[in-house]
């Protein structure tokens, strides 16, 4: 089923959020796993962070982006997904930089080249 175009971003990133939550927490109570009494101000902080920081305005972005550049141009922002994390943690966590590593980078950056890029049209000499 495709939804109308003029459903706001906001909207439709606020659904997805929600409905999963909702599996979420309907999973969690159905796998009998108990749940936690209190919660510490870090876990509370990093739930949060998570939540907002890594989730919902990357939804948000998400459909924005698909609704102003298109399907096929949004999805090639998940090439760059483990270019990011490998920055983060070397950045953040002091993980070593590898040649390897480097070597993955070109290649996530030579994969959404070729993904992008539009073949020549090639004029075709019709015999009379």
């Amino acid at each position: 089923m495709r939804l109308p175009p003029n459903i706001p971003p906001m909207v439709m990133a606020t659904g997805q959020l929600v409905c999963g939550t909702a599996l979420l927490w309907i999973a969690t109570l159905v796998s009998g796993t108990s749940l936690p009494t209190h919660l510490s101000s870090p876990t509370v902080y990093a739930i949060l962070g998570v939540s907002v920081l890594s989730t919902a305005i990357p939804s948000l972005l998400m459909f924005w982006l698909v609704r102003n550049a298109g399907a096929f141009n949004a999805s090639i922002l998940a090439f760059f997904i483990p270019v990011s994390a490998v920055i983060l943690g070397v950045g953040l966590l002091q993980d070593p930089l590898t040649l390897a590593t480097v070597g993955g980078f070109a290649l996530v950056l030579l994969g959404a080249a070729l993904s992008t890029t539009r073949p020549a049209k090639v004029a075709v000499k019709q015999e009379t």
